[in-house]
């Protein structure tokens, strides 16, 4: 579905869409304001030879296996994937298992990663720790706070009696309106959490902030500052931005008036407050939003001759006949209701043959039949009635199921 939607957005005849989007931008920025050195110098390195062999993913498998990144291999780097993602915001098993999904790991083996992750990490853990003290300490003392000193990228805490704020090195200030310090009711002996009032969902309700939480809001916070920063730049030289998303920017340009590479590198310019913060990205153009798809897809071998298939199985199959409310419509109605007119039958059928006076349905017959050609006709009409009974209950089941069904 997504990648349908990427080929809704086309250029415009005569034009091409430029699709670039800024790589692994919530990793560098956390590990730029923990000044967290070897992942920095990491990504400059990737970031100057694109030598897969240097990625990202791989060296933090390696910083946390303590490995040469040389042995790394596709499992251990699959490993250094989903802990970056999970782990970067205070995450554990929780973050884990929502990230990478059930992948065969006991919450014990989840923790010894975390745990590797973390020892990997010393900087950003105590920067975690940092964000958080300092917005406690704001609260408190209704002052302004520095997260950490130069050369660490300014973070100011401040309070207004009222309202919490963290100033990012952008000067953009994230607001938290009516914070106060509460005690931690998730864990024992741990640090206060700071509650505020938070209208995501459209109404103001309490909120928890947990170091996680200010952590993830400061981090994504910058990086929407830098994309901010590069759209003005964009609009500066005259390009037009048909669409962004997150860490993404198209623009639609004349055939032949602008390289790729040209729009890259005004993505990758650094803005001033961002000095030492290694940016990397990647682009693609093309008359689609959508990036063209190069390998060959992998034919698919049909065994089945369609003859074969029984194909109203399939489709009760694939279209059970269920309420959406959970509950169940009786799609076995016609089903009983003939075997009911069969047993019907049977016992109408003992019946004459005994002397009874019983018709198909089994309820009692007040005339019976004078002769056999009567007895015939009656048998026959009680027969036909039986069946459009059968067959109106059948229409109306499958009505209802209809109604009821969602494709």
């Amino acid at each position: 579905m997504a990648n349908l939607s990427r080929a809704g957005l086309c250029a415009a005849p005569g034009h091409k869409l430029i699709c670039v989007d800024l790589g692994a931008i919530e990793s560098r920025v956390l590990a730029w304001y923990a000044i967290e050195t070897w992942k920095l110098d990491g990504f400059r390195q990737y970031d100057e030879t694109h030598n897969e062999r240097l990625h990202p993913y791989r060296q933090i498998a390696a910083q946390m296996l303590r490995k040469n990144i040389d042995d790394i291999h596709q499992a251990e780097r699959q490993m250094g994937k989903g802990a970056e993602l999970a782990f970067g915001f205070g995450g554990k098993v929780g973050a884990w298992r929502k990230i990478v999904g059930d992948d065969g790991r006991t919450d014990g083996e989840i923790k010894t990663i975390n745990q590797k992750w973390c020892t990997a990490h010393p900087r950003v853990c105590k920067f975690w720790g940092a964000l958080a003290r300092a917005a406690r300490r704001a609260i408190r003392t209704k002052s302004a706070v520095l997260v950490a000193p130069p050369p660490h990228p300014p973070i100011t805490a401040t309070f207004d009696g009222q309202a919490l704020t963290l100033t990012l090195p952008s000067g953009r200030a994230i607001n938290y309106p009516d914070a106060r310090i509460v005690p931690n009711k998730k864990f024992e002996d741990a640090d206060p959490d700071i509650e505020y009032l938070d209208n995501a969902k459209g109404q103001w309700t309490p909120k928890r902030a947990w170091f996680g939480t200010l952590v993830e809001n400061v981090v994504q916070g910058t990086a929407r500052d830098l994309l901010a920063a590069a759209l003005l730049r964009f609009e500066a030289r005259g390009w037009n931005t048909v669409f962004h998303c997150h860490d993404e920017i198209v623009v639609e340009v004349p055939e032949g008036s602008l390289s790729d590479q040209d729009v890259l590198a005004a993505l990758l310019e650094p803005p001033a407050w961002a000095v030492g913060l290694p940016l990397g990205g990647k682009v693609h153009s093309g008359p689609l939003y959508l990036e063209t798809i190069t390998a060959e897809p992998a034919p698919i071998e049909i065994t089945t001759k369609p003859e074969d298939v029984d194909w109203n199985a399939a489709l009760e199959h694939d279209f059970p006949r269920t309420r959406t409310n959970g509950g169940n419509v009786n799609a076995e109605a016609p089903v009983a209701a003939a075997r009911a007119h069969n047993a019907a039958r049977r016992r109408h059928l003992h019946s004459r043959a005994h002397g009874g006076r019983r018709n198909p349905l089994g309820r009692a017959d007040p005339i019976r039949p004078s002769n056999a050609a009567d007895s015939a006709a009656a048998d026959s009409a009680t027969h036909r009635t039986a069946a459009a009974t059968v067959t109106e209950r059948a229409v109306t089941d499958r009505k209802r199921t209809r109604r009821f069904t969602r494709f």
